[in-house]
């Protein structure tokens, strides 16, 4: 669905992805999570105080995700890492023990330390010491599909945010979450088309432990409903997209 994001600014973005990590996001409640393993280590702030930093960061990432509907094309799959790299650094800003990326391993069906549901779905996470490789040869399959962001790119960005939290990549310390929706937003924004509004944790993993196919349609489904929650931006909406 096209939607001209040079006719709103930054908070429109903001109203819709906040949402999304209140409704999905632990962290975003100040609950720094060490359920993954014992070698992940608590974030630097926990509380109000992680609360506040979360909200700072959020801002400027949404900030970034908006300033993509004028950006240029990256050149090469280094220049998609770095737009990821940026959205991943400002998400955690203030708030890693370590570095950037995940040092553990994490099983299929992996139970939480600290209790509470499974915190993986039915496919294990690559390795920790294969993360770099990983996201590189992500962002390089990403480039080469970049063309679909003009032809068709719910399916583009509903893979990306997948690889990047559910899936096998999962590559980051903390916010995998937050990066990959923001991620996935960037490049709906450049492609001028609506983002989603999601409901529900259990919905979203539900949808994308059952198949691409699956996540997919809930993807465009949530899409859908953020259309029908925007009532008043009917005017800014165009099905047929850009001529």
């Amino acid at each position: 669905m096209f939607f001209d994001f040079t006719k709103v600014d930054w908070t429109f973005v903001h109203s819709i992805m906040a949402e999304n990590n209140r409704r999905l996001s632990r962290t975003h409640r100040g609950h720094s999570d060490t359920g993954s393993s014992e070698q992940k280590q608590p974030l630097l702030l926990s509380g109000q105080a992680l609360v506040d930093q979360i909200e700072d960061n959020e801002i400027d990432v949404h900030k970034f995700v908006h300033a993509q509907s004028t950006a240029t094309e990256p050149q090469s799959p280094t220049a998609v890492r770095n737009i990821l790299f940026q959205i991943a650094d400002l998400t955690n800003r203030g708030t890693l023990p370590s570095d950037r990326f995940r040092t553990w391993e994490i099983g299929a069906n992996q139970a939480s330390l600290t209790g509470g549901p499974a915190i993986s779905g039915p496919e294990a996470k690559i390795a920790p010491q294969l993360i770099d490789a990983a996201v590189f040869e992500f962002c390089d399959a990403l480039w080469r599909r970049w063309s679909e962001l003009i032809s068709d790119p719910i399916p583009l960005a509903a893979w990306s945010e997948w690889q990047l939290n559910g899936g096998h990549i999962h590559p980051f310390y903390d916010g995998c979450g937050r990066i990959s929706r923001s991620f996935a937003a960037s490049l709906l924004v450049r492609a001028r088309c609506l983002l989603p509004s999601f409901d529900n944790k259990a919905a979203y993993f539900e949808a994308g432990n059952r198949s691409t196919a699956a996540f997919l349609q809930y993807y465009s489904e949530r899409i859908e409903a953020c259309r029908r929650t925007y009532p008043s931006m009917e005017k800014t909406l165009n099905t047929q997209g850009p001529s």
